[in-house]
């Protein structure tokens, strides 16, 4: 007879797959930090609005009506740290290797060269707005090793995550003998999945760090929702692994005091 799932085990199983949850939607949103500049130009006032994630980073233009714009319109573009898209055909690493960076400070989305301030397209920053040096430092950080380790930590936590909750559901629809490698291994990769989870989040605060120093009010950015919901993911895979490891021990004590084997306990 196949055993039934208890209350703990239900509730171990809803906290893996809610932290897998937040875990997938944190690298798929581009959250993890946010900021808005203010751009003034002779003929309207233009609101960009930045969001980094671990893949990349999407930029809002609001351009408020002001001398002469009749409505408010709206831009949205969104770039990608190493795999182009229709909209961009070098990747933002690419681009920055041959001197470009794609429109995170300029408005209009014109892929200016980095730091100059010649080009007849660019429009001038207020002191609220993003200095090329900040960027520079987090795209330089982006594609190279903090970039790196932040994606594979995530991704690697996920895919740990994933297999643990395959791994305890099997294990709960084997027979008896079998859930206790099953729930081992289960145990095994719910630590390393809370691990790496909290890791990309560290790699993330060294990679973004230039754009949150708060000693430098030309970058009004902080930390987006999804960090703190890798951090969630984080501490619920740690508490089902506390949870697992509680299982395992019933589950020694059941295979110790099965009718087979009660007369020798009682012996001991």
């Amino acid at each position: 007879m196949r055993p039934m799932l208890s209350p703990i085990a239900v509730a171990t199983a809803a906290m893996t797959v809610v932290g897998i949850k937040l875990s997938m939607m944190a690298i798929a949103a581009p959250n993890w930090v946010v900021g808005e500049t203010r751009h003034l130009t002779s003929s309207a006032t233009f609101y960009m609005d930045v969001r980094a994630g671990i893949w990349g980073y999407c930029r809002t233009a609001t351009i408020d009506p002001n001398a002469g714009w009749s409505s408010t319109e709206f831009f949205q573009n969104c770039f990608t740290f190493h795999s182009p898209t229709k909209t961009q055909k070098l990747s933002v690493c690419e681009a920055y290797q041959r001197g470009f960076v794609y429109g995170t400070d300029d408005v209009r989305g014109i892929r200016l060269p980095v730091g100059d301030d010649d080009d007849v397209h660019r429009i001038p920053r207020p002191p609220s707005s993003l200095d090329d040096e900040y960027i520079k430092r987090f795209i330089e950080k982006s594609c190279g090793r903090p970039g790196v380790v932040t994606t594979v930590s995530a991704t690697t936590g996920l895919v740990a995550a994933v297999f643990a909750i395959v791994s305890f559901l099997w294990s709960h629809v084997m027979q008896r003998h079998a859930n206790r490698c099953e729930l081992a291994t289960t145990h095994a990769l719910l630590p390393a999945a809370a691990t790496m989870s909290l890791a990309s989040v560290f790699s993330w605060l060294y990679q973004s760090s230039d754009l949150l120093d708060p000693g430098h009010i030309m970058a009004p950015f902080q930390l987006g929702s999804w960090v703190y919901c890798q951090l969630i993911a984080a501490v619920l895979f740690t508490v089902a692994s506390i949870s697992v490891r509680h299982q395992i021990h019933r589950h020694k004590e059941v295979e110790i005091y099965t009718p087979d084997t009660a007369h020798i306990a009682q012996k001991a």
